[in-house]
Order: structure tokens, then sequence, then C-alpha cells
């Protein structure tokens, strides 16, 4: 379940990052013509998705951690970037699931 965890996951993150870009675009162009808030937000749309790969990448050896990078970076991206991170947010979250459900199995001592 951890590697389902970190293929989904990391698809999750690898889908923001144009996403990112263009949600990067569309508040440039909206505050260009003099219609966005010019907050700066929309910054640190990009280091979004990478917490989510970052997240992914961990899966396999904290799985713990995993699950709460991709769950941020879901919830942050849905902050920062509304609907247009919908797309990524499902996956993260899924991965996030996936990686939690993992059940070591314990071997029996032989005695």
């Amino acid at each position: 379940m951890r590697v389902a965890g970190f293929i989904i996951g990391f698809l999750g993150g690898v889908i923001g990052i144009p996403i990112a870009l263009s949600a990067m675009l569309v508040a440039g162009v909206a505050t260009m013509v003099g219609h966005g808030t010019g907050s700066g937000a929309v910054l640190f749309a990009l280091a979004v998705p990478v917490i989510g790969i970052i997240g992914a990448a961990f899966s396999l050896s904290k799985p713990r951690v995993a699950a709460i990078c991709m769950t941020a970076s879901a919830l942050l991206g849905l902050l920062l970037m509304h609907l247009f991170y919908v797309f990524s947010t499902a996956p993260l979250l899924v991965g996030a699931i996936l990686v939690l459900a993992h059940r070591r199995r314990r071997v029996a001592s032989r005695s």
C-alpha cells in the first residue's frame, strides 16, 4: 500500500506543478489589469506541489511524515489556488490515506 501511496502522491505533486504555474499566470494577469489583490500568496504556489512530492518521497521510510506533507500540500493548494488545485488535491489525499493504511506484518518467532 505504501508503494501505491508513493506513486499516487507523486503523481498528485507532478500534476500540481503546471497547475501552480497557470495559477501564478492568472494571478499575474489579474493584477496587471487591476483586478487582482497583489497579496503575494500566489508566490508560494510553486512550493506547495513540491511539498507533496517530498512527502511522497518519504512514504516508504516515514509514513506519518509523508501523510502530513501530502495532506498539507493538498489543503494549502486548495487554500492558495482554490479550484485550480482540485485535480492535484484528490491524488495527494488518496496517497496520504494509502500510506497510513499500510499495516506491518509481524513475523512469528520460531522458538
